[in-house]
């Protein structure tokens, strides 16, 4: 009785061991929820500028408001976080090399028609000792990007002023939706 008692401790300690270690490795269910908390939470915001002060007001919820909540949800969630894009709008959301080769491994899934609402990326990478969780999360063009994001049509000739004024080196135009817009990239480093 009591070497069988020793064997169940032994093997309750084991699962429990392998149950902790397992909690704490990085679950790609955790990034996704985070892109789309982060996400959901500025499309709130963008929808609720428009519907009260209209889409020439919503311009700045793209490119300041949006920063602000980036910022903040990375403070909140300890986690680097950004938008980027192949065709930015705001210069500071020019992709780093592993991203715009995310975006460009997104773009040949598109071309092939196999870009998924659920395409995504997450790995762990170890260099140099250092241990990071990159994720990535297509920004695929909705109906509500048009109004600043599509083609010479859709886009009000006051958003094009806004537009040109504040990013005079605009590549952000010319979508349409289902497009691939950019990227949500969120890395953070492990122990």
């Amino acid at each position: 009785m009591k070497i069988l008692f020793q064997s169940v401790l032994i093997i309750l300690f084991v699962s429990l061991s392998a149950q902790s270690y397992n909690q704490n490795e990085p679950k790609v269910e955790d990034y996704r929820n985070l892109s789309m908390k982060f996400m959901g939470e500025l499309k709130s915001i963008l929808q609720k500028e428009i519907k009260q002060n209209g889409i020439v007001n919503a311009v700045s919820v793209c490119s300041d408001t949006a920063q602000t909540l980036t910022q903040q949800f990375a403070k909140e969630h300890n986690i680097y976080i950004k938008r980027v894009s192949a065709k930015n709008r705001n210069p500071i959301n020019i992709p780093n090399d592993y991203e715009s080769s995310a975006i460009q491994k997104l773009e040949k899934l598109k071309s092939e028609g196999n870009l998924k609402k659920e395409t995504e990326f997450f790995e762990i990478v170890n260099s140099n000792g250092i241990k990071t969780v990159n994720y990535i999360k297509p920004i695929v063009t909705e109906g509500i990007c048009l109004s600043c994001h599509g083609s010479e049509s859709t886009i009000s000739d006051d958003v094009k002023q806004i537009l040109s004024n504040k990013y005079p080196e605009d590549k952000a135009v010319g979508y349409s939706i289902g497009d691939l817009r950019g990227i949500i990239s969120i890395s953070k480093e492990i122990k």
